[in-house]
């Protein structure tokens, strides 16, 4: 199986801890942060320099937001889990709307 993480209402999923292909899930997480919306359908995490929306009930990557080749050094999604701001070593801070894939706002 994978690596037991629990989710902040205390939900068990399972992270993937080798590279091997399994039929039902993409690989989505490699290391780095990693995010749950508030209704936990969705987790976000860093893949070097971009970022991985993942739908926890079909286990399928529905998003993937491409970094500026710089890689990630924080995460977070504003109160309502409408906008992820993302900071890398390039020293841009990027505002997204995840669920476009567009960047909103971006400050140096």
């Amino acid at each position: 199986m994978g690596k037991p993480v629990k989710t902040p209402s205390g939900k068990v999923i399972y992270l993937k801890t080798n590279f091997e292909t399994i039929d039902k899930h993409e690989v989505i997480y490699t290391t780095g942060k990693v995010l749950f919306t508030q209704d936990e359908k969705f987790m976000i995490t860093t893949n070097h320099e971009d970022i991985k929306v993942t739908d926890l009930e079909t286990g399928r990557v529905v998003h993937t937001l491409k970094g500026d080749s710089e890689l990630i050094t924080c995460i977070s999604l504003s109160p309502d889990d409408e906008k992820l701001i993302v900071a890398s070593r390039s020293l841009v801070i990027r505002i997204w709307d995840w669920k476009t894939e567009t960047v909103t706002n971006s400050l140096k």
